[in-house]
């Protein structure tokens, strides 16, 4: 009579789930260097793995103040006034596999199971929570931090050699480091001007080739400053740093004919911007058929919603 045997035994199960227990808690603790989106937009996970929107308000005000005379009763009057906004949160996931004869293998060979399985599953994710961060998905009504409505975006102006490139690029005329900084000065102060305020952006970014150029190019002919060296001086209260996601960006996301690299200034401030992300990285219990185990790697996100109109500019063709 033929007895039907489990695809594994007692022994290689043990085995098995010890194992997985050790790689599952290696793929959490271990140090990843982290994509720029969690590390530069304020994140928050507020909302709760189980929200399946994020509501928000934009709130303005009317009214102004004047010279008075303090017995009168025609005091000017002021109030606030609110829109609320939604946005949807969307899971973002991968898996990985563990086959019957993998784990019998393992175990006769004395050596643990593969652990890159573990870590691949999370990077893929985290990649693409990064990438919902910056570009969105309007198929799934994420917009991300470069296609929000509440951006302000332009062309950089061309400089006096008929070119708008930072960068020597073939035979054109590139912009002369006081046509950088002019480039650098005017994003710097657009929120102010349409906002009323100033000092709003805090943090501008730079597209790599970009940033590199201005770090190692003088300031002048008769100067051992760098052009960023000048920047970081006048502008003590602004951080200036690289960041790839601005290096050619396609049209369909700024706007424009042919792809573009960026420069994108805003105000690193959980109050003007956030990254909203309820549910960070996170692992099911394995599953199986029998002949194989999956383990499914999960995390939940909106994106990067943006509070404050105009206070984030992105300027286009630099």
């Amino acid at each position: 009579m033929l007895v039907r045997r489990d695809a594994m035994d007692a022994a290689h199960t043990i085995f098995f789930e010890n194992e997985l227990q050790h790689i599952m808690a290696m793929a959490l603790e271990t140090e990843y260097p982290q994509l720029l989106a969690k590390s530069l937009f304020p994140v928050t996970n507020e909302a709760g793995p189980g929200a399946e929107q994020v509501a928000y308000y934009l709130y303005d005000r009317v009214g102004l103040a004047k010279i008075i005379n303090s017995a009168a009763d025609d005091w000017p009057s002021v109030d606030v006034f609110g829109q609320k906004f939604y946005a949807v949160i969307r899971s973002v996931g991968a898996s990985y596999n563990y086959t019957f004869q993998e784990i019998r293998a393992a175990r006769m060979a004395g050596r643990s199971l593969e652990q890159m399985r573990a870590n691949a599953c999370r990077e893929a994710v985290e990649y693409k929570t990064d990438d919902l961060g910056w570009n969105g998905e309007l198929k799934y009504g994420i917009v991300g931090f470069l296609r929000h409505p509440n951006v302000t975006s332009y062309v950089t102006r061309n400089g006096a050699g008929g070119y708008g490139r930072w960068v020597p690029y073939s035979t054109l005329t590139t912009k002369t480091p006081d046509e950088i900084i002019l480039d650098v000065n005017i994003l710097l102060n657009t929120p102010d001007s349409l906002m009323k305020r100033q000092g709003v952006i805090n943090t501008v970014m730079i597209s790599p080739d970009e940033y590199a150029h201005i770090a190692s190019t003088p300031r002048s002919a008769n100067s051992d400053t760098t052009i960023l060296e000048f920047l970081r001086r006048v502008h003590p209260g602004v951080t200036f740093m690289a960041a790839q996601p601005l290096a050619d960006v396609s049209p369909a996301v700024v706007g424009g004919g042919n792809t573009s690299n960026l420069m994108v200034g805003f105000r690193k401030d959980p109050t003007y911007l956030q990254f909203h992300v309820p549910q960070l990285y996170e692992q099911f219990p394995p599953e199986t058929n029998g002949v194989r185990w999956k383990i499914r790697g999960h995390e939940r996100t909106a994106g990067v919603l943006i509070y404050r109109p105009t206070s984030v500019v992105i300027a286009e063709g630099i």
